[in-house]
Order: C-alpha cells, then structure tokens, then sequence
C-alpha cells in the first residue's frame, strides 16, 4: 500500500494533552453606570467572569483538576468633592 504523504512518511496523530493550567475558555463582561448628584457622585460597577476547568498537572489525574468556575464582582462607590478635599484626596483621571 503506498504512503499518503508526498515524502513517504508515515501521518502521526501530534495531537496531545491540554497545556497544564491554561483553561480552553474564559470569559468577563462588566458594566459600570454613573449618577451625578447634589451630593456626590455614585458609580455602580459589576463584573461576571466564566473560568473554564484547568489541570495543574500533565498527567491530567481527577485529583489535579481545576474545575471550570464562575465569579461575580459588584461595587457600589460615592465620591464627594467636599469630602476628599478634607481629606487630602483628589481624583485623577488616566
């Protein structure tokens, strides 16, 4: 039978473990609304991230698998001009 490659070779399956602590999906959406009042500023924030499973080692045993996680962040802030003055604390934007 003759070889399917042009060189003559045999085709070899390169395909292996995952890479160990690299998750093949992983994912973040946030969002953040500001509110601009007689009494300072308030800015609400959020954030929802999906890390999918992960093994610490390439052996790829049960006992060092991460598994896949998700991870909810929320914030509520008030900033006031008056109070960080007398603070000595000043916003600075980047």
């Amino acid at each position: 039978m003759p070889s399917p490659l042009p060189s003559g070779g045999t085709p070899v399956d390169l395909y292996g473990n995952q890479l160990k602590r690299i998750t093949e999906g992983r994912s973040t959406v946030w969002a953040n609304y500001q509110w601009v009042t007689d009494i300072g500023k308030f800015v609400a924030s959020g954030a929802v991230a999906y890390t999918g499973n992960y093994y610490t080692s390439p052996l790829e045993r049960p006992l060092d698998k991460v598994p896949d996680r998700w991870r909810t962040d929320l914030c509520i802030a008030w900033m006031n001009q008056r109070v960080a003055q007398g603070a000595g604390v000043r916003e600075q934007r980047l």
